[in-house]
């Protein structure tokens, strides 16, 4: 079945050049790269990045500090670093953080034993798998062991008891609106990405889609490193072939974007705000790109 889908879509990306104003860095038809202004970077390596409701940016370092930067919404593209607070900008985490999100007020991450709460040592929450999201007060979890949802309480959390019929083993996940998409495959991580799977947490019927074997293809993934819903689908991005693949919010495939040949170099992680996808690189936090994806027919 043909399907006409419009859809805009903007992409981030946060490059540390630190005072810089935006500009064009690249131009291809409907595809645009503007660079973002960041003012300040005191951490170590980027690590992940993730936004919360009103678009501010919380970036994790490899020494587990998050540095929280706020939107300018006068200019097109640029973040100041919130110096308010005891904090000045820096959220020091305890143990060994990999996994950060922004969910409701807070700001959650996972150790690699637990999700925990930051400015709260009360909460914490076992988790057995290593992938997570937060959505309508659940947390949804994903590994090699499969597809489970946890309901969030104030301390931390409790089994739902919700089946996920046929899942495989996850390599990534992303939850909005009653939905969960993982990307899944037989053997776990260690083999390429088999299939992009929209679970409901309403319905026992997923929608099951099949991502190509063929190098060549459209629908082949190397990896599947982070996968997210924004306003009109979902995005996979695949940080070991430098690919963006975009999906509708069934998981039926639209169209695939090579990131390097839009001047992404090195991208490290993924993260969206409405119709804005951020990339953050291997040395660096930010360049804006705007897509204009029209009357794609899948």
């Amino acid at each position: 079945m043909k399907k006409t889908i419009l859809i805009f879509l903007a992409l981030i990306f946060i490059s540390l050049f630190l005072g810089c104003s935006e500009n064009v860095v690249s131009s291809s038809g409907e595809f645009r790269a503007t660079r973002c202004a960041v003012d300040e970077w005191n951490g170590h390596s980027p690590k992940r990045i993730a936004f919360d409701e009103v678009g501010d940016a919380y970036v994790l370092d490899d020494f587990s500090t998050v540095y929280h930067y706020r939107r300018d919404p006068s200019r097109l593209c640029a973040f100041e670093l919130a110096r308010d607070g005891e904090s000045f900008g820096a959220i020091h985490l305890s143990g060994f953080a990999d996994e950060i999100e922004h969910y409701g007020n807070s700001l959650y991450y996972f150790d690699g034993i637990s999700l925990r709460r930051a400015f709260d040592d009360s909460f914490d929450c076992s988790l057995a798998n290593v992938y997570f999201d937060i959505d309508g007060g659940n947390i949804f979890t994903g590994s090699n062991m499969g597809l489970d949802m946890l309901k969030l309480t104030a301390e931390g959390c409790v089994s739902e008891n919700k089946e996920f019929p046929g899942n495989l083993r996850i390599h990534a996940l992303a939850a909005s609106s009653g939905k969960v998409a993982t990307v899944e495959s037989v053997t776990g991580t260690g083999e390429n990405p088999s299939r992009l799977v929209v679970y409901s947490t309403s319905s026992s019927i997923p929608y099951r889609h099949a991502l190509s074997d063929i190098e060549e293809s459209e629908t082949y993934f190397c990896s599947a490193t982070r996968l997210r819903f924004f306003n009109s689908g979902i995005l996979l991005f695949d940080k070991e072939c430098e690919k963006l693949g975009v999906f509708d919010r069934e998981g039926y495939f639209i169209n695939a974007l090579n990131l390097r040949e839009l001047g992404i170099r090195s991208p490290k992680d993924m993260a969206v705000f409405e119709n804005e996808v951020y990339f953050l690189t291997e040395t660096s936090m930010i360049l804006t790109y705007r897509l204009d994806l029209a009357d794609l027919l899948r």
